[in-house]
């Protein structure tokens, strides 16, 4: 697994919203769920 260092959560694409975080698209394939 491809490990992503120094992410600025402010330049990536948000997918959604929900009771337990968001979501943002890292690339073509993944995705990352930040948690509240």
């Amino acid at each position: 697994m491809k490990i992503y260092e120094n992410i600025n959560i402010n330049e990536l694409q948000l997918l959604g919203k929900g009771t337990q975080g968001s979501v943002y698209k890292i690339d073509d394939k993944k995705c990352i769920k930040l948690f509240r």
